[in-house]
């Protein structure tokens, strides 16, 4: 129902991806299993959907031929076995040269699983759990650390000599003269 006030959301939904260069593309979204066939030359990203309306990409690619490269893609089983449920189209590039820099500059802003060439090093936040989703962030997680207590003094070269060495609690029980045992054998 249409009236004052009611915009209905536009068609197909957006999102934004930033190179590395710090350049926006503005890409459109679509189903994995319902991308238009009218479409030829593009960049495109496989995506997975993440809380609060992020998304992350799991494969960003160009094509001179989309509708008939995303038929037979090597990479679509693996994008889907690893959640992708998105197809994000970006129509603006004007010829292979653009697609090809459009498409390095956000590899270089964003680590990728499934492509072969070089990405980023994996977010901190992804490699060690993700416990950004958890509300620690970089600084958060920082002070989180700072507040674990100190790791233990490295051990000498001979562990039992600090085993046996006297403590701030009365030293250990049966103190042994080392030495002595050493002279002894």
């Amino acid at each position: 129902m249409l009236g004052f006030g009611y915009f209905p959301p536009p068609e197909p939904p957006m999102h934004r991806w930033q190179g590395q260069s710090g350049k926006w593309y503005v890409f459109s979204i679509y189903p994995i299993d319902g991308a238009p066939s009218f479409v030829r030359d593009c960049n495109y990203i496989f995506a997975r959907p993440l809380f609060g309306g992020t998304r992350e990409p799991l494969y960003i690619g160009e094509s001179g031929d989309f509708a008939e490269e995303l038929k037979r893609h090597p990479k679509l089983k693996d994008a889907r076995a690893r959640g992708a449920t998105e197809i994000h189209i970006h129509f603006s590039a004007q010829g292979l040269s653009e697609r090809l820099d459009i498409e390095t500059d956000l590899r270089r802003g964003h680590w990728t699983p499934l492509n072969c060439q070089p990405t980023p090093a994996m977010p901190f936040s992804q490699a060690i759990g993700g416990l950004a989703a958890f509300g620690i962030g970089s600084s958060g997680l920082a002070a989180a650390l700072s507040a674990l207590p100190p790791p233990p003094p490295s051990p000498s070269r001979n562990a039992l000599l600090d085993f046996m060495r006297p403590t701030g609690f009365g030293g250990f029980p049966y103190a042994i003269d080392l030495d002595w045992l050493l002279r002894r054998s």
